[in-house]
């Protein structure tokens, strides 16, 4: 009679545990269309226009992302990378009452391989110097050109001293020197701080 009792209460606990049990949710693996019809409301399609900026010395230029270790869209106006903007969807989930949305990390800011931001950085510090040199070279021009425009407005007059017909002139031109020294400085200073880059 014991063993019967044993059993009839084991029985009796399975019969009423079982529906239980079989009610919960790890018991019942939900499909993806159960998932998405019970937690839909929440769901949010993010579209996020993006680019990157980089500061070299005081030039600040704006990139919309790296091919082949070139900055694509490149452009000291950033304006221009605002036109260019990359655009990334993805799907994020409201978590509060507030309207936080829970989304990737990728999809809220996209990243760069920072190998290829390091070459592609060292290539544009290159072009920026190849630029500033260049600069300076026209300055360099320039600088001869009113030096050769300085002489002919002396002259000698007939017991060998030397004059100026146009000192007015003169003095524009050694103001203009000075302008373009002071900018072939500044060039140089710059070329100076971009080694420290490298």
């Amino acid at each position: 009679m014991k063993i019967t009792y044993s059993f009839l209460t084991a029985i009796t606990l399975t019969i009423c545990i079982a529906p239980l049990l079989s009610s919960c949710s790890w018991f019942h693996k939900k499909t993806i269309e159960e998932l998405y019809s019970e937690q839909k409301s929440g769901v949010v399609l993010i579209y996020n226009k993006y680019y990157y900026s980089a500061r070299v010395n005081d030039i600040e230029v704006y990139f919309t992302g790296i091919e082949n270790n070139n900055f694509t869209n490149l452009s000291a106006d950033e304006a221009d990378a605002k036109a260019n903007a990359q655009v990334l969807n993805g799907t994020g989930f409201f978590i509060d009452e507030n309207g936080t949305i829970l989304t990737n990390r990728h999809v809220a800011y996209p990243a760069l391989d920072e190998r290829e931001i390091a070459e592609t950085y060292k290539k544009l510090i290159n072009s920026l110097r190849i630029l500033y040199e260049f600069s300076m070279d026209q300055l360099s021009d320039q600088f001869d050109s009113l030096n050769e425009e300085k002489s002919t407005y002396y002259d000698y007059d007939q017991f060998g001293f030397e004059y100026c017909t146009n000192e007015t002139r003169v003095q524009e031109i050694e103001n203009e020197k000075d302008q373009l020294r002071s900018n072939y400085q500044d060039l140089k200073e710059k070329i100076e701080k971009l080694f420290k880059f490298n």
